[in-house]
Parts: structure tokens; sequence; C-alpha cells
């Protein structure tokens, strides 16, 4: 076998100038199905390079190998009619000299062929594989071939490179778990309804009378499949926030207000805790990120509603003062008094982890999201009170858009 490696000669041939090598999008399909060849119609960069490579330069064959510790794999390849592959070895010597190798005439078990290949590179300079393309009969190379071989091998590895970096971007992967985890709660959705149906109409005693014992777990299943589809609708909910863009609009406080509160009927029943409403007189709409603003309530909601007494009243009160709305959250009980935190102060989220919530807390968690969320909306929470005495959460946000 011989090495055949010029220099370019000028002028380049004038179908073939150093342009972008992918195929013509707007050539007829029925061309290329006239001149025996079949287009793979994939978006694959490997598999477009190998396609341009065999169709500009006439070659039956080309091949897109990887070559990792000396063995060899094939990544693409395209032909245009029957043709025996080439002998193995050739792509991994063009890796280790990373240079073009040029074969005139080669003869193989049953048949003679040429093949040219050049080394796949990466921008970093390191050589994957070696794109080629293999006749099968005697051919001279001319050196605008092999340039322009080793032009498409550069176009397709590029190309390779900014696909890969696209489904190993940071974040990508959370991006795609959290859309399974929606779909998976979706699904949730079907037989967590059908319980829920199912077991109501068999409380109401439709097919037949129940013993207490019946009537008991049925009022269990009935009220456990309600609290489930509540979490499954707070996890759509979550999966689905527009990221930290806000989404502003102008916004019912009251029926904001309401719908957080909606969400967590069964975890309220379950405490015997119930929440009072109030909203200052005048106080009709607000400009706000709608979702983002209800996952705030609803996560400050639930804090309350773990942190507080059974049979407590959650109390939630919305007033403006000047340019800012604010949302007040905290919790009473009969025998403790409106105010039972006594002398106020703040406290910063830092120092929730000192004050009896769990590190790895629901509570905790449901906390700082509250927090960055209200951060995204260019506004302020604060935390008051203690543990023993009860905790008060004061939102406020500015008027945007």
């Amino acid at each position: 076998m011989t090495s055949y490696v010029q220099q370019l000669p000028e002028p380049w041939p004038p179908c073939l100038h150093p342009v972008d090598p992918r195929p013509n999008p707007y050539s007829e399909p029925d061309e290329v199905e006239s001149a025996g060849q079949k287009s793979t119609g994939s978006e694959d960069p490997c598999e477009h390079m190998v396609q341009t490579s065999a169709q500009v330069l006439e070659a039956p064959l080309a091949l897109l190998t990887l070559v990792q510790g000396g063995v060899e794999t094939l990544k693409a390849s395209w032909r245009s009619q029957d043709i025996p592959s080439c002998p193995a070895g050739l792509a991994a010597q063009v890796v280790q000299q990373q240079t073009p190798l040029a074969i005139s005439a080669m003869a193989g078990a049953s048949w003679t062929g040429a093949y040219l290949g050049v080394p796949w590179l990466t921008s970093t300079g390191e050589c994957l594989g070696a794109l080629a393309i293999v006749d099968n009969q005697p051919r001279q190379f001319l050196p605008w071939q092999i340039e322009f071989l080793k032009m498409t091998a550069r176009w397709g590895a590029s190309e390779y490179e900014r696909s890969y970096k696209a489904y190993t971007a940071p974040g990508l992967g959370n991006q795609l778990k959290l859309q399974l985890l929606a779909e998976l709660a979706q699904d949730l959705r079907t037989p967590l309804t059908a319980i829920v149906g199912m077991s109501s109409i068999l409380g109401q005693e439709v097919y037949g009378p129940l013993t207490a014992k019946q009537k008991q777990y049925l009022e269990i299943t009935h009220h456990s499949g309600q609290y489930l589809a509540k979490l499954v609708n707070q996890i759509v909910d979550l999966t689905t926030l527009s990221g930290p863009n806000l989404t502003l609009a102008a916004t019912d406080v009251r029926m904001l207000c309401q719908r957080a509160a909606q969400d967590l009927g069964p975890e309220l029943a379950k405490r015997e805790q119930e929440i009072a409403l109030t909203v200052e007189p005048g106080l009709l709409t607000w400009n706000l990120d709608r979702e983002k603003v209800r996952q705030i309530l609803q996560q400050l909601l639930h804090s309350l509603i773990q942190t507080s007494s059974p049979t407590s009243t959650l109390r939630m009160h919305v007033s403006r003062r000047h340019d800012r709305v604010q949302f007040m959250l905290w919790a009473t009980h009969p025998w403790l008094g409106e105010n039972p935190a006594g002398e106020i102060s703040e406290l910063p989220l830092g120092q929730l982890l000192t004050c009896g919530l769990s590190p790895d807390s629901r509570e905790l968690f449901g906390l700082q999201f509250s927090h960055y969320l209200v951060h995204l909306h260019r506004g302020a929470i604060t935390i008051q009170g203690s543990r023993e005495l009860g905790y008060r959460y004061l939102v406020s946000l500015p008027r945007l858009g």
C-alpha cells in the first residue's frame, strides 16, 4: 500500500469550492434516486457527512469508523451499490498517523478497489476515527478530492461536537427528569380518580348496605385518594413552572389566595384546621406571575399546617403598602389568642436549620423554594416568631410590568 498526499492545486474545481458540504436542501429527491443513491433523510451529522462524501466524490461506499484502543467501530456508512467492505486496519492506520491515506489499488479476497481515508479530528485535535470513501475499482485520487474529504470531516466533527454539547449541556438532565416526572404524575391521575370515585360510590351504599368497619375503611380510602390526587396536582404544577422568567398578568389576588388554600384542603381536613382569608378593601388585582405566587403561598401555608397545632386557624391577610402588595400568613388557636408570637422578631431564613426544622424536611425545602420564587419576583420574604410560639410569614412583592 502506498500513501498519496499532495498540496491542493489552484484553482479549485468550479463545482467544489470550500463551502458548507451539506447536501443542497432544495435538490430534488428524484435526482438522487435516479443516480442509484438513496438518501438517508437522517439529521445525524455523521450520516450527512458520509452521504455527502460518497455523492460528491462519486464513490459507491463511504464510512465513518471510530478507533479506540486499536479497535475499529463503524459509526456511520452510506453505499449506493452492493460492494464488499474494505479490509480492516486501514482506519486504525489513519488514526495512528493522523494523515490522509490514499490507496489507488488494493486487492481483496474477491475484488480490487481503492481507498481514501482522512482523520476525523475534534476541535481540540483529538483523533476519534477516520472518514473514508471506497471504490470497487482502481482509482487515482486527485489532490482536491483529498482536501474535500478533509474539509467534510472537519465540518462533520464540528457538527457532531455541537450536537453532543447540546445533549450534555448543564441543566438538561434536570429538565428531562422534570418532564419525565410530570408525565409519570399525569399517569397517576387516572387510577387515583378511579379510586376516589369508586370509594365514594361504595360509601353511599349504592350496591348494598355496609358494616361500620367497611364504612370506616372506605372513608380512609376515599380521603387518602383525595390527598394523593392533590399531591399529584402539586407535582404537576411544580414541573410546569416557566423557569426563572416571569409571566406577568393582572391577577385577582383574592381568587389567587383561595386557589392556593383549596389545593391544601386534604391536609387541612386531616389536622382539623381551616384558613381565614381577608383582603384589604379596594385591592382587587395586581400584576403578578400567577403560578409562581400561588406556589409561594402554598409552600408557606403547608409549613404553617405542619408547624401549628391541630384545630388551629391559619390566617392570610393581603394588603397594599405604597407600590407593593403584602401577603401575611400566620396561625392562631382559640386558647393562644390572635397573636401567639408575642414579641415579634425577624428570623433569617438560614437560621431555620437551628429552630427545629430538619435539614431534609419538606417544610424547609418549601421555605427555601418560596424564598427563591420571591427573589425572582424582586420581592422580599420575612420570617418572624419561633418554633415554640409559631411563625409568621410576610411576603412583599412590587408592582412589575
